[in-house]
């Protein structure tokens, strides 16, 4: 209901072992992924009657995707903590830096995808979001300890050494 007191069956993500000054304010893993036990019930109820097992698939597919949108929220915040300090984050919206188009984790690399968005990848130089096809360049970074050559953007395959 809406008296805030219902029953919830709770599913806790935590980091096991975090060092301290990574964890960050609130803590992304305690924020926990939430299902009303009531949903969850009222869509295995829908689902045993005769005329409306479309009301529980519609609710069971509502509450997965809610946990999907959970996980992945989870895991963008969790690459985040991991990317070097200099590299643009993944929350949000994402585009392209050097052509404008939309970026998601959501297709394999060196493809478009069905809407034309594409693959993010980090340029190991500017640290900013670019598609495969404006990052295909390679060069070493040795200002960002990449001694090897390494993905960099169509903006900063120009520059001059050292990058």
């Amino acid at each position: 209901g809406e008296s805030g007191d219902e029953e919830w069956d709770k599913i806790d993500c935590d980091p096991a072992g975090m060092p301290e000054e990574q964890i960050q304010q609130p803590p992304v893993w305690q924020a926990a992924v939430r299902v009303p036990v009531e949903t969850a019930v009222e869509a295995v109820e829908a689902a045993q009657k005769p005329n409306m097992p479309r009301r529980g698939v519609e609710i069971l597919v509502g509450a997965g995707a809610f946990v999907q949108d959970r996980i992945a929220d989870y895991s963008r915040a969790v690459a985040d903590m991991a990317a070097p300090d200099y590299w643009e984050k993944d929350s949000g919206h994402m585009e392209c830096v050097a052509c404008s188009v939309t970026l998601t984790d959501a297709v394999p690399d060196n493809v478009d995808g069905p809407d034309g968005q594409r693959r993010k990848h980090h340029c190991r130089a500017c640290g900013r979001l670019v598609c495969f096809q404006c990052s295909s360049g390679r060069r070493k970074v040795p200002s960002r300890g990449w001694q090897e050559e390494v993905r960099v953007c169509d903006l900063c395959v120009p520059k001059p050494d050292p990058l």
